[in-house]
């Protein structure tokens, strides 16, 4: 006879509902991504119109943020040329760069969550460790996600980001789940977890 504790009937009992059930409960899921050509910004970001560009793509919340809020006074001395030109090119490269990536990565989310009308000022591209009730440490590099605004109709929703930047181009894949966590488990499941899990297995009367 073979004996398990409790936490191995439980990780056994659920392992089994799901390779028996191994689509019914697939939670939906979006994917999305973008490529961004980095010279392209470049080339806006050196235009007159170059705060108004940045305002289309960051959202309120975004430009609080102290990268993106030195970047928008680095255009603004710019403009009104009180930059030297020996150091207005490197910076408006890394402005270009960071730019490129959130371009794409907004995009990527909009094609992740393409049941919905999406706007870029809808979208606020952070780090993990920078959400409420994160448990990362904030000095620790964390991963991008990005937080969709539902508005009136919509709730607010959390999506997976990852964004690269090699040469001349920058790109980004979203994860996005399109149901809300608390339903992502079937009731009987999510309530009593364990041996009860064979309840919706096995006949009435019959043991596991």
């Amino acid at each position: 006879m073979i004996y398990m504790n409790d936490l191995s009937v439980n990780s056994f009992s659920s392992n089994l509902f799901f390779i028996m059930h191994p689509l019914r409960y697939l939670p939906p899921f979006g994917i999305g991504t973008d490529i961004c050509k980095i010279s392209r910004i470049y080339q806006n970001l050196a235009s007159h119109r170059a705060i108004r560009f940045v305002k289309r793509i960051l959202s309120l919340k975004e430009r609080r943020d102290p990268k993106a809020a030195s970047l928008l006074k680095f255009l603004e001395h710019r403009e009104n040329k009180l930059i030297p030109r020996i150091n207005e090119e490197k910076q408006l490269a890394n402005a270009a760069e960071f730019i490129a990536g959130r371009f794409a990565a907004k995009e990527a989310v909009i094609k992740a969550y393409n049941q919905r009308k999406i706007y870029f000022e809808d979208i606020t591209i952070t780090y993990e460790a920078l959400l409420p009730g994160s448990r990362l440490n904030i000095m620790d590099k964390s991963p991008p996600v990005a937080i969709i605004d539902g508005g009136a109709i919509h709730k607010t929703q959390y999506a997976r980001l990852s964004i690269s930047h090699d040469g001349d181009y920058a790109i980004a894949t979203c994860l996005a789940s399109l149901q809300e966590p608390r339903y992502l488990r079937p009731p009987q499941y999510r309530q009593r977890p364990g041996p009860y899990i064979f309840r919706s297995i096995f006949k009435k009367g019959e043991k596991p």
